[in-house]
């Protein structure tokens, strides 16, 4: 088996656990719960994006993120 056959089967069992949590909290929950999950992603990622020294871009391309703001 190689490297990436492994990495692909990692992924696949990731996406596996978050959609059966997605669906346990839809089934429990409701729909409202969508968009508290949303809104928590939401605010998460924007006080990701608001850190001052923050993560700018990758060893490669560091200035592309830059020039952006």
């Amino acid at each position: 088996m190689s490297g990436r056959s492994i990495l692909i089967a990692i992924g696949l069992s990731g996406w596996l656990i978050a959609s059966i949590g997605a669906f346990l909290i839809v089934a429990y929950a409701g729909f409202f719960a969508i968009g508290v999950i949303g809104l928590l992603m939401w605010s998460i990622s924007t006080i990701v994006d608001l850190e001052v020294d923050g993560a700018v871009g990758n060893g490669i391309s560091p200035g592309f993120l830059l020039f952006q703001l």
